[in-house]
């Protein structure tokens, strides 16, 4: 695998567990709006299939802004692609001009259309793979849009594709976080222990594991370790995360090792063992060095800043959560922002520096409501309240106490729609599980029943054979004495001898022919028994011909019986 695919597919993973590699857009930016001195721009590549590829690079390096002129360029894309019948090409283009239309257009309907247009173009190919990954993708953003119930459907269909383990697993992942997400905790555990088991078999059928394999297993730990974090079992999510340690130490990735040893300092942060939390996330600092993504360190420097002011170690909480300030200030990071400047303000609320406690929490407040993330909302008003207090401005203490109380409403809003989607989604699985027992039970009876159908045919059959074995080796062991006798006393009872032969040639005329009808009815018959479904209709007429053809075969035993009891008790064929 090249080193684009495993760094998407890191991605991928990071994505899975809240850790994407943010690149800060404009670096990649360009304007498009001329659309047609960019296509034109490509005519001279030597492949149709690398003006493809490069069209659709361009479009999605490209401003939001010029979304009219990434969808002429897209499109063009499409139509070469569709020119040259290249499926790839197809595919791609579906993707970027599906997420034109969601991420810059707002045209949700348009957008869907395009992702479902993948999983038509990926069944019509047969190719499962691109078919279970294109229902992720369109399960993807309709969580996006909170239609949870819509991404749960998204995800299934992708799961009964029967596409290959990986794609499997990471859609396994994908429902467990959304399941996470909205406190099915039940759920999601059950979709990473499904997950896991899915790649211990895959891993098992492998000689050799690549590192986005093993990344793919990591990353199900952390997720699993956070799982049990929310649900604060710190003892099980302590031992997954040090498994999810232990996996990225394996496959020597610094990105799995640094987010276990967060979860690691989490746990421990929750069980009050300040001091073991810390060396956890000194050790987290440590592996941070080398990597490109400088949100692991800010997140890093944040925690020990939290710590050490639990710990009433100002000097130190303050210079962590400076430096976490100065290098989110420095990236750009305005998500982490406002948690770095709400740190700084609770460390100076804690030392009585209530103007620079204020300073710093009004500057997270608005981070806060730039990125509008209402937890940061929520926890900054509540700490501002107090400094406002402390100062003595009651006026501004009672109007930010009403904004965090209305803050705290949405919220308590939202959990509520949560939980109401958390039950809705139990429920379907109790009904899924309870219809996929139902279907599992009918399947298992239909298979008794039929075991027992045949088994009672076989035992018919049987009898029959032996019984018709059993008189034809009687009747060779007659002829064969008679044969003997008619050797010794040929000349004198020659008459007699010629009258036997008579009666033994009629009764093999009656077993090569008369037992032979019955029996060649008899296995017919057998053949047109529905050992299905033992109910149906047919089946009771087949049983009546069986009888008549039973009793047919029986009559001529009878007669055998009766031709050969005449050969052996009389004087001759015409004595009665």
């Amino acid at each position: 695998m090249t080193s684009l695919n495993m760094q998407k597919q890191l991605k991928r993973f990071l994505t899975i567990i809240g850790l994407v590699v943010c690149t800060p857009s404009h670096s990649y930016s360009q304007s498009v709006n001329n659309p047609d001195s960019v296509i034109a721009s490509v005519q001279n590549l030597s492949s149709d299939s690398e003006k493809v590829s490069t069209l659709i690079d361009m479009v999605s390096r490209a401003y939001c802004e010029d979304s009219v002129y990434k969808l002429a360029i897209a499109n063009e894309a499409k139509r070469i692609a569709e020119r040259i019948k290249w499926y790839k090409g197809i595919y791609s283009a579906n993707l970027t001009i599906g997420y034109i239309y969601f991420e810059c257009s707002k045209n949700y309907t348009k957008a869907f259309e395009y992702f479902g247009n993948n999983v038509n173009l990926a069944n019509s190919n047969g190719n499962k793979n691109d078919e279970a990954t294109a229902w992720q993708t369109i399960g993807k953003y309709h969580q996006q849009l909170s239609e949870y119930l819509l991404t749960l459907e998204d995800y299934d269909r992708g799961l009964q594709v029967n596409a290959c383990p990986d794609v499997e697993i990471s859609i396994l992942a994908d429902k467990g976080v959304l399941c996470n997400a909205i406190g099915a905790y039940s759920n999601a555990l059950a979709c990473y222990d499904s997950a896991l088991t899915k790649f211990d078999d895959y891993e098992r059928s492998k000689k050799n594991i690549s590192q986005e394999d093993g990344g793919m297993k990591a990353a199900l730990y952390i997720n699993m370790g956070e799982l049990y974090l929310s649900k604060k079992q710190l003892n099980r999510g302590l031992e997954i995360y040090k498994k999810g340690y232990q996996q990225a130490i394996l496959i020597k990735s610094k990105v799995f090792v640094v987010s276990s040893l967060i979860g690691i300092g989490k746990v421990y942060t929750e069980k009050g063992d300040y001091d073991t939390a810390i060396a956890y996330y000194h050790s987290a600092l440590d592996s941070c060095v080398g990597l490109t993504n400088f949100k692991y360190e800010v997140r890093v420097l944040n925690e020990l800043g939290n710590i050490y002011l639990k710990k009433s170690s100002f000097p130190n909480a303050l210079a962590y959560a400076d430096s976490s300030l100065r290098l989110a200030e420095a990236q750009g990071y305005l998500d982490l922002l406002s948690k770095s400047n709400a740190t700084l303000g609770n460390v100076y609320l804690k030392q009585g520096n209530y103007d620079l406690a204020v300073f710093y929490l009004k500057k997270a407040l608005d981070i806060a409501r730039q990125t509008k993330i209402l937890d940061d909302q929520r926890d900054v008003l509540a700490v501002l309240a107090t400094a406002y207090q402390q100062k003595g401005q009651y006026e501004d203490a009672f109007r930010t106490l009403n904004e965090y109380i209305n803050v705290k409403d949405s919220l308590n809003i939202t959990a509520n729609e949560n939980e109401y989607t958390r039950r809705q989604v139990e429920s379907e699985f109790k009904q899924r599980e309870l219809i996929d027992s139902t279907n599992r039970q009918i399947v298992f009876q239909s298979r008794i029943a039929r075991q027992q159908t045949y088994t009672y045919t076989s035992v018919v059959a049987s009898v029959l054979i032996l019984l018709l074995a059993f008189f034809v080796y009687r009747n060779y062991n007659t002829q064969k004495k008679y044969n003997e006798l008619l050797s010794k006393e040929k000349e004198r009872h020659l008459a007699h001898i010629e009258a036997q032969s008579n009666v033994l040639s009629d009764i093999a005329h009656t077993q090569a022919h008369d037992v032979r009808g019955p029996v060649a009815t008899i296995l017919g018959l057998l053949q047109l028994f529905n050992h299905d479904d033992p109910t149906d209709p047919i089946n009771g007429e087949v049983i009546n011909k069986l009888n008549i053809a039973t009793e047919k075969l029986d009559n001529v035993v009878k007669e055998v019986v009766y031709k050969e009891n005449r050969l052996r008790y009389k004087d001759g064929p015409d004595k009665k």
